[in-house]
């Protein structure tokens, strides 16, 4: 996870202040995450947004995303930046809570709506979630910002993969349904057609009388 400063735009909510219990519980686990810089606390030693936010990182690395979330979530609520909520967006993609990263996600572009992190993890959210196009035109927009990332491209030509599957096969139905106005029938209308043509050759042969 990285650091940046807060991005631009409105904000869209008026976030709560952080009730004391919360913040008592982040000091108690300090203890059991390293390196995490003590000059991020406001001069009462109580943790503020951006402490919440390194907290968050460390227990990110740690791969315990439940914590990290929690520290997220109390950033958001003292100062809500657009990598706090991208970064939180990442941890619920861990969770393979899709529907939360690509919320987050938004969030954090409309903060700072050119930070591509936030594009990158809403493409692989909304890929997940079946909204291909969406994920899509997230990919090729961080490509415009960021033409030479690696992980983008890779992103960007899986999407497209099914992006190009999923418009084959809107196409075959398309085609399928003009065919069948065309020839005035559908999969039913065949059938019965079918069958009335056997039945009359049924009919033909029993009505020969043999030699």
């Amino acid at each position: 996870m990285e650091k940046s400063s807060q991005g631009k735009g409105p904000l869209r909510k008026i976030y709560p202040d952080v009730v004391t219990e919360q913040s008592g519980s982040c000091l108690r686990n300090l203890d059991t995450v390293s390196g995490l810089s003590t000059s991020t606390f406001d001069e009462e030693g109580v943790p503020n947004a951006a402490s919440e936010k390194e907290l968050g990182n460390e227990y990110f690395k740690h791969k315990k995303y439940k914590e990290a979330i929690d520290c997220y979530s109390r950033s958001i609520a003292l100062s809500p930046t657009c990598v706090a909520f991208a970064n939180r967006a990442m941890a619920y993609l861990n969770f393979r809570r899709f529907e939360e990263a690509e919320s987050d996600c938004t969030e954090a572009l409309n903060l700072d709506d050119c930070y591509v992190k936030a594009y990158s993890r809403r493409a692989t959210a909304r890929k997940e979630l079946g909204k291909v196009q969406l994920s899509l035109e997230d990919s090729e927009f961080a490509l415009r910002l960021e033409p030479n990332n690696q992980e983008l491209k890779r992103l960007h030509v899986e999407t497209k993969i099914l992006y190009d599957k999923e418009m084959m096969g809107k196409i075959r139905v398309a085609l399928k349904k003009e065919t069948d106005k065309i020839y005035g029938m559908g999969d039913s209308d065949l059938k019965a057609k079918a069958d009335i043509q056997g039945a009359h050759s049924v009919s033909s042969i029993s009505g020969k009388t043999g030699g």
